[in-house]
């Protein structure tokens, strides 16, 4: 029962933390405002500016229904806790439960870790052997192998605009 108390303790902190670095607070004044403005008689009146009002409103109020959601969740597992007690179906679920959250949390963590400007554009990778011969050369291509394997398994698309090889290959002759 501790555990469960001491991993909903450690996951409140995280959202603590991560409301603040993401200016919930201020997230959440945007948001009035934006529901104000929509409400307007005259807010239809530029339909491109009220696309990308509208746009901008849903992410905000996905991203602040997220957070809120989430307390929401955990302050039902504390009160779960204190009213349940110690039984052990009871408190199997609930960790179950905590556990379905800190993932969710995780992911929404990596999603906001990703989410600069510059993040959902392409990127480049060069891997280049340089100097050290043919251990140089086995190296980088199996660090090739092992980015491309990753792509893979993280389904992103890559594609090899060049590669060259020497004409020795890695191996002992």
């Amino acid at each position: 029962m501790n555990e469960i108390k001491e991993k909903i303790k450690d996951l409140k902190e995280e959202v603590k933390r991560i409301k603040e670095k993401t200016s919930f607070n201020e997230k959440m004044e945007k948001l009035k405002t934006m529901e104000t403005e929509i409400q307007r008689p005259d807010f239809w009146g530029v339909p491109e500016k009220a696309a990308t009002v509208m746009k901008e409103f849903k992410e905000l109020n996905d991203d602040v229904n997220f957070w809120l959601d989430i307390d929401k969740e955990l302050i039902s597992a504390e009160k779960q806790i204190q009213e349940l007690g110690n039984e052990e179906a009871v408190v199997d679920q609930l960790m179950a439960q905590i556990l379905q959250l800190e993932e969710r949390i995780k992911n929404r963590s990596l999603e906001i870790f990703l989410s600069h400007p510059y993040d959902k554009n392409n990127a480049v990778m060069i891997l280049a052997a340089g100097q050290g011969g043919r251990d140089a050369e086995d190296f980088c291509r199996m660090l090739f192998k092992m980015y491309c394997n990753y792509f893979e398994k993280k389904g992103w698309l890559y594609q090899v605009l060049h590669q060259h090889f020497s004409e020795e290959s890695g191996g002992s002759k």
